[in-house]
């Protein structure tokens, strides 16, 4: 089994464990309504998990913030299964979860928009179905998302990527980075440890800016660009798509 067929598949089971409702059209969600806010007090709280199914999420750490937030806008595809898109802010031990729940059934379509801010210093875990997801200013961010696009800024903490379509596009980043891609571009800059891309099935992977080392374990077709780079460079894979380095202060070894 390649590369891009795992990931393809991890991102089909992911969708699959889903509520029903999130495994269908979501553009065919024609109602739509506000959620109200939940707030959620963080004291003694040590990392952020979010379960999010259809619809974009927007995650941001603020500074002198001192409670969490969630809020979002609902969609369905039946008015009367609306006011059953919800979220929900719980606690297991030290870690906040933050849900998106959603009514039972498979004869419909909803998601929900959420929107989640956090206070600094909390490292992130994120599980999504589809839809684009931001998130800016965490201590750390895990992300595995089976369609739509990345995008990680000024992350203060290691950062892993399990995506299974779409773009993925991270800047800023004070830690590691590993990413296993589908599909879809690679972007990556401004990052002060190791940038490890353990897979990609397809899609240009673009590397500028890394202190340590880059390493393309896997890859499946497109382009590999890497520039500015202060350890090595090395692709142990390489199935189609040129490949591209410059001022690499370490070691470079590419295949022929």
């Amino acid at each position: 089994m390649t590369t891009s067929t795992r990931t393809a598949l991890a991102a089909v089971l992911l969708a699959a464990a889903l509520p029903g409702c999130v495994n269908l059209f979501y553009a065919s969600c024609n109602h739509t309504a506000l959620v109200p806010q939940e707030t959620y007090d963080v004291d003694g709280v040590r990392d952020v998990r979010i379960e999010s199914g259809a619809g974009s999420l927007d995650v941001r750490a603020l500074p002198d913030l001192r409670e969490a937030r969630a809020s979002g806008e609902a969609c369905a595809s039946r008015l009367d299964l609306l006011d059953e898109v919800r979220l929900e802010v719980s606690r297991e031990g030290s870690t906040l979860v933050v849900a998106a729940v959603y009514p039972e059934g498979d004869d419909f379509a909803c998601g929900l928009d959420m929107v989640v801010e956090l206070p600094e210093g909390l490292p992130l875990v994120v599980h999504d179905g589809s839809g684009s997801i931001t998130v800016t200013g965490t201590a750390g961010a895990d992300v595995s998302d089976g369609s739509g696009s990345i995008v990680l800024r000024d992350i203060r903490g290691d950062v892993r990527v399990q995506d299974g379509s779409g773009s993925v596009d991270i800047e800023r980043v004070e830690g590691d980075v590993w990413i296993t891609d589908g599909s879809g571009g690679i972007d990556v800059a401004h990052v002060s440890g190791s940038v490890t891309v353990t897979g990609d099935g397809s899609g240009s992977i673009d590397v500028t800016d890394v202190d340590r080392d880059v390493t393309v374990v896997a890859d499946g077709s497109g382009s590999i660009d890497v520039r500015r780079v202060g350890g090595a460079f090395k692709v142990v894979a390489d199935g189609s798509g040129g490949i591209d380095y410059a001022e690499v202060a370490g070691p470079v070894s590419v295949p022929r």
